[in-house]
């Protein structure tokens, strides 16, 4: 199995960087030396020296690793006055991982960019969660947050937590140990979201270190993380394990919702589909614009032009060779236009006045009228009709 690994420790606003971690052939240690103790530089360091020494690959077995741990609480106690420390450990014999810790320092393991699992702090706070009295968002906040229960370096004795299940590790998974003053500026949602668009164990780690240096102003406790990214040949069927109950998210992120829903392929093709559609509209459109425009525009009528009818000594064009609208009508003795006047005096006839004057039009000059309206006119009659004028049209 092979390990992509990355790993930093800052000193944060304090004068001292009580952390220590140290990696090797199977293990990966992360110790917090308690801040307001003598020596917790010395007491994380006489966890991860003791670890590094005595690890005997691949014994992964409950009896090699609780003697691990009981012989790092007496180095602690051995190696200065009062100091105590945490402990963030992962063990694997190249095929399976075990977790372990003690106190408040903790490992994460991710599947599918999920978080799978997470120690449990061994905290007054801690506690209180598991009474549902706050959230796991409510511990980065409490001021109980460095009440402890279980410490190495103690000098009560040591009593081994009850140890974790072991983990088949497969390609792509991947896992986060860190000290408190790490994950208290980082939430579960954000380590998540960095893993999910990160390509290395260095990439992921440098995300969650920005957004750590913003939010603590590098001006808090110190802060240690070591990244790793499971690279290995083994292969087994994909799954999303659920994720740890005791663990709130603010955001759900998985591998699907970063990923396109949609083939590239059906991409083109959907946008091709969708320009031709607009250009259609378009098309439609401007179709509708042009005929609208069309309709819209005045019809030539004859009245632009003078209407006469033709000078001649012997005939008299009948009236339906004459193209007048539709709206002017023959004269008639029952109902005539009222809107048709003659010409003026000095040229023509006296004017045709409308009905709705109490004088009859006058009939100098003009023959008499056919007896019924739809009658035509004789062509024999002299010709004496005047011309007629655009204006009455």
């Amino acid at each position: 199995m092979n390990i992509d690994l990355y790993s930093y420790s800052g000193i944060g606003g304090r004068p001292v960087n009580e952390d220590s971690y140290v990696t090797g052939n199977g293990y990966f240690i992360v110790s917090d030396g308690l801040g307001g103790h003598d020596n917790g530089e010395l007491a994380s360091g006489a966890v991860t020296r003791y670890i590094a020494e005595n690890f005997t690959s691949p014994d992964l077995s409950n009896e090699h690793i609780s003697s691990l741990i009981q012989g790092a609480d007496e180095a602690v106690k051995q190696s200065g006055d009062g100091g105590k420390a945490t402990l963030a450990a992962l063990f694997t014999d190249g095929s399976t991982i075990r977790l372990d810790n003690i106190g408040d320092s903790r490992v994460y393991y991710f599947r599918g960019g999920n978080i799978l699992f997470r120690t449990k702090d061994h905290s007054v706070c801690q506690a209180s969660v598991d009474m549902g009295e706050m959230t796991d968002i409510d511990v980065r906040n409490s001021a109980d947050r460095s009440g402890l229960f279980k410490v190495l370096g103690d000098s009560a004795p040591l009593k081994l937590p009850k140890p974790y299940d072991l983990i088949d590790p497969i390609n792509g998974d991947a896992f986060l140990i860190c000290s408190d003053g790490f994950w208290e500026h980082i939430y579960e949602a954000e380590m998540e979201a960095d893993l999910l668009k990160s390509y290395s164990a260095k990439e992921w780690l440098d995300h969650m270190l920005k957004r750590h240096l913003v939010r603590s102003k590098n001006n808090g406790d110190n802060f240690t993380a070591i990244c790793g990214i499971i690279k290995s040949e083994k292969v087994v069927p994909y799954t999303i394990a659920a994720p740890a109950a005791d663990i709130p998210r603010t955001v759900e992120l998985t591998a699907d919702t970063v990923q396109s829903s949609v083939p590239f392929k059906s991409k083109i093709i959907i946008a091709a589909c969708a320009l031709i559609a607009l250009a259609a509209v378009a098309a439609a459109v401007i179709l509708l614009i042009v005929n609208k425009g069309a309709s819209d525009a005045p019809p030539i009528s004859s009245s632009s032009e003078s209407q006469t009818i033709e000078d001649s000594s012997s005939t008299v064009e009948s009236p339906s060779t004459v193209e007048v609208p539709s709206t002017v009508e023959a004269p008639s003795t029952e109902d005539p236009p009222s809107t048709v006047e003659a010409p003026s005096t000095e040229e023509t006839p006296p004017t045709v006045e409308s009905p709705s004057t109490e004088e009859a039009p006058s009939t100098e000059g003009i023959p008499n009228e056919p007896e019924a309206p739809n009658e035509p006119f004789d062509p024999e009659l002299p010709n004496i009709l005047p011309s007629l004028e655009p204006s009455i049209l």
